[in-house]
This record gives structure tokens, sequence and C-alpha cells, in this order.
């Protein structure tokens, strides 16, 4: 058992805990304690890591930023109904301090919203800025919850959700790019990398589809109830939200899903419109912001028609008068394929139908295209897949489209230039007019 700290070595929102230790003397079986007591006292020698995961709810992490970590901690104030006793606690203070409640879930464990809100609950007696939890659900972003939670317990308390697979994915691009020039920080990164990666705490990537799945993609989406459309919609946006860490595992850079505003404030706005988009029979897309890459990466999912579509458009270039030309700027960036699934999508500055071709076809001499009036607008090298089979598996549509979204970038996307207009030039003024 853990030796309990000296009552005034404790912060003032917590009245009994057990100090975060890296290695916790616990039961094998604890492993809810074990993971998060690891991971606090990570954070504590290496805040640099949860300086990544919070990057973006505005607090800031220095090597002069203190920090307390406690797990299993009893509150200075309980709520009347329950005694309430979360998985752990974190203090930061800069200038200002920052506290936060932390609930745990390791393996197939799901988050519990009734308890959750009991927290919330709890924290905003205590004056307690934020609740994290952790799971191995997913969610598109940190300020996002993968449970839903009523507004009326957050209007005090924010909520914050790490994944266990997002956790591992920025401790390894931490290692990755070298940031950690002090011995011990990577050391311990190393060692957490190897914890997250083991059974004891059952990280899992997003790898089936639920069993609402099947009556979705059988041609049944007009009619399916609403648990089939919530269970698919939820499903899909753990996927996007995987694919997301996929990138960024593969390319050693953080890629992150582009949302519309209000479905990052709440993610039940993306649920609902997903829900829709399935009913009405249209396509699902979702965008990654890749850095430095020439736009946006898109992944289209037309579960009518069984097929998804990955790829990036670009702007055809403006200085470029002719079809001719805008179609050789685009040929120059494409390593020549014989896969038939790859194609460009051409959309013209008319109402023309967009165009869809080979690279084969796409030739400076013959375009091949159907408009002869318009110009081009936009290019879209993309791969597309269309398989019943793939759409009627739960786990093989998974894999697939994981595949073909590394497929396309490592292929073509990583190779793909925008185009930018040149810097204008000075005018020449004519020199005969000041002889006048």
């Amino acid at each position: 058992m853990q030796k309990v700290e000296n009552k005034n070595s404790y912060p003032k929102h917590i009245a009994r805990g057990n100090r975060a230790r890296l290695f916790p003397s616990l039961k094998a079986t604890n492993k809810e304690q074990i993971a998060v007591s690891t991971l606090l006292a990570t954070f504590h020698i290496v805040p640099e890591l949860l300086g990544q995961l919070i990057k973006d709810v505005g607090l800031r992490i220095t090597d002069k930023t203190k920090f307390k970590t406690f797990t299993e901690v009893n509150l200075s104030k309980e709520t009347a109904s329950k005694i309430n006793r979360p998985d752990g606690y974190l203090y930061i203070k800069n200038r200002n301090e920052w506290s936060a409640l932390i609930e745990a879930k390791v393996g197939n464990s799901k988050l519990d919203p009734e308890q959750i809100c009991r927290y919330l609950e709890a924290a905003k007696i205590n004056n307690i800025d934020a609740i994290i939890t952790i799971s191995n659900e997913f969610s598109p972003r940190v300020i996002q919850s993968p449970v839903n939670i009523p507004k009326k317990f957050l209007n005090k308390v924010t909520l914050y959700h790490f994944s266990w697979r997002l956790i591992l994915s920025e401790a390894s691009l931490l290692k990755r790019d070298n940031e950690l020039e002090d011995r011990e920080k990577s050391y311990v990164i190393e060692e957490l990398i190897r914890f997250l990666r083991d059974d004891s705490v059952g990280n899992k990537s997003f790898s089936m589809m639920p069993p609402s799945w099947t009556s979705i993609t059988s041609n049944m989406a007009s009619d399916a109830n609403n648990i089939h459309l919530e269970e698919t919609a939820n499903a899909l946006v753990e996927e996007f939200s995987e694919i997301a860490l996929n990138l960024t595992d593969h390319l050693g850079v953080n890629c992150t899903t582009k949302l519309a505003t209000s479905f990052v404030n709440d993610k039940t706005l993306w649920q609902k419109s997903i829900m829709r988009t399935i009913a009405d029979g249209k396509s699902i897309v979702c965008q990654y912001n890749i850095p430095n890459a020439a736009s946006t990466l898109s992944v289209e999912i037309d579960i009518s028609r069984s097929t998804f579509v990955v790829g990036m458009e670009l702007q055809a270039p403006k200085d470029k008068k002719t079809v001719a030309g805008k179609v050789n700027w685009m040929r120059r960036q494409l390593v020549k394929h014989d896969d038939e699934s790859f194609l460009i999508k051409v959309r013209w500055s008319s109402r023309a139908k967009d165009d869809f071709v080979t690279l084969n076809r796409l030739t400076k001499d013959k375009p091949s295209l159907q408009s002869k009036t318009a110009t081009i607008a936009f290019f879209m090298p993309q791969i597309r897949v269309h398989d019943t089979r793939v759409f009627k598996s739960r786990k093989r549509f998974i894999s697939e489209l994981e595949g073909t979204v590394e497929k396309f970038y490592d292929s073509y996307g990583q190779n793909l230039k925008s185009w930018v207009a040149k810097a204008p030039k000075p005018i020449e003024i004519d020199s005969s007019e000041d002889e006048d």
C-alpha cells in the first residue's frame, strides 16, 4: 500500500490522497490506479508531455511550473449525494493556479456519464478548474468528451478527454522529435511508451465498426432507427479521430481533424450531422490538417454506393491560360501509376460537370476532358475504392480505409505542391514620356 501524505502537504482542494509514483507499489489487479499514478508522475517529471496534450486549452507549461500530483483522493468538500473518490488530482502553479480531477478507465471499460456529472459537481464546490477523463474511447479534440454531458454541469468546470492512444501518440512525437535534451526525461518517456503499449493499460486502436454498421450498409440507411444511426455516427467520429492519430504517428508531425467551430464546441452536433447525412444517402466528409502539406487531406465515405475516396484538392494555376497548360502543371507532380483506383477529379470554373480521369488519359496533347469552353478551377488527385465486400465487413472497412489514407499520402500526397502566384514586378516606365 502506498504511503499517505502528511495532511499539511495537500493542496486546499483535497483532504487525503497518495502521491503519484512512477513505480506505484500496488497490486497488479489495480490497473487503473497504476496507470493514473504512472501517467501523473510522468507529467511531473516531463511537463512537456502535459504541455503537448493541453496546448489548445490555453494553459502554458514551462520548466518553472510547479506540480503536485496525487492518486485516489478525497476532496475537502463533498457533495451531499455521495462521497467521491476520483482516480487522480493534478495541481499546477505558474503565476496562477490550475487544478483538475482525473478519472480513468483502462481496457474496454467505458466512462460512466453519471459518475462524470457527479465529479463535475464536486469539482465545482471545491473550486477545481477541470475534470480530465482518460480511456480508450476516442474524441477528435481534448475539449470534446466521448460521453454526452448536460451543459448545466459545465458552467464552472471544464471537461477534457485524453485517449490512451492520444497520450501514446504525443509521447512518441516528443521522443521522435528529440525535443527532450534531458537524459532522465528521455528515459522516462521511453518507459511510458513501453508501458502504454502493454496490456496493463489495454491501449487499443479503433479497429471495427459496431454491429449497426451491417444494417446501415445493407441499403437500409433511410429506414434505420435512430439507435443504429447514432451508433454508426459515433463510430465514424471515433474512426475519423483514429485516422488523425495514425497520420500523426506515420508522418511524425501533429495532424488534426479540420472541423467546423460548432462541431469543435459540441461533439453531438457533429454526430447529428453525420446521422442526417447517412439518412439522406449523401457522402460523409472529414478533412485533415497536415503541417506543410499542399492542401488538406480529404476522406469521403459514400455508404449508399459502397465507396470511399481519399484525396487532396489543389487550385489550378491561374497563370496558365490554357487547359493543356494547367493539365501539364498537374501531371508534373504525379508519379505515373497503372492503378485504376487512382483518379484525378477536375472541377471547372463553369457549371460543367466534374471530370474524373486516370493519369494515362490526362495528357498534354489530348486532355480528354468534357468541357471545351470553360477553364479548370481545381484538380483533386484521389484514390477511389468501390467494393461492396469491404463495406459489408465491419473490420475490413476500417483496415482498408486507413490503409488507403496512408497509400494516397505516401504515393501522391507528399509530392503535391500548391500553386503560388508570382510576386509582382515593378512597372517599367517608358522613358520617352519623360522627354516631352
